[in-house]
């Protein structure tokens, strides 16, 4: 007989792990995303919600400060922002690397595409905290809203709302 006891940071849905990570949304009109998904991920590690405070320190070393920056987030200056605050991370690809990383209760945060109303695409960052029964990974995205989920055949194919499709690249983030 196998007993699993839960982990006090995790979920256990149907033998698949779904992180805990606060959830944040970014404001409409900024380009937040990936500072956003910072703050949501170094919260669940540090296992209290990052301050205001702390917060703009982040956006001031990814976005030199700025929130209505077009450009976003390059993942050298995401990764700039993480190692500041005594983390690690690593660049993972495809699906098995997400999988790894949530197996040993590692957020990520991946870059994807997103399709506005005018199906125009646009880059984008969202956290994956879990997955489910391997048929669907459990998301943070701060453009919608809520925290949700979206099946993993959807969102490997790029013609989607939003898509990660298999050739794009995500960040682990750990503390050792």
């Amino acid at each position: 007989m196998l007993i699993v006891k839960p982990d006090p940071q995790t979920s256990m849905i149907n033998y698949s792990t779904v992180l805990k990570v606060p959830y944040w949304s970014q404001d409409e009109e900024e380009y937040t995303c990936g500072p956003i998904c910072i703050r949501m991920a170094l919260s669940f590690l540090e296992g209290k919600r990052l301050s205001k405070k702390e917060y703009l320190r982040i956006l001031d070393v990814t976005m030199n400060g700025n929130p209505q920056k077009k450009s976003g987030t390059s993942k050298l200056k995401l990764k700039k922002a993480i190692k500041e605050r005594g983390y690690r991370c690593r660049t993972i690809y495809g699906e098995k690397g997400i999988t790894k990383a949530l197996e040993r209760k590692h957020p990520v945060f991946v870059y994807c595409w997103m399709k506005d109303e005018d199906g125009e695409r646009y880059p984008h960052y969202v956290v994956i905290r879990g997955q489910e029964d391997k048929k669907y990974f459990h998301i943070n995205d701060p453009c919608n809203g809520k925290p949700g989920k979206i099946q993993k055949k959807i969102f490997m194919v790029r013609a989607q709302k939003l898509n990660w499709g298999n050739k794009q690249w995500g960040i682990e983030v750990y503390k050792e």
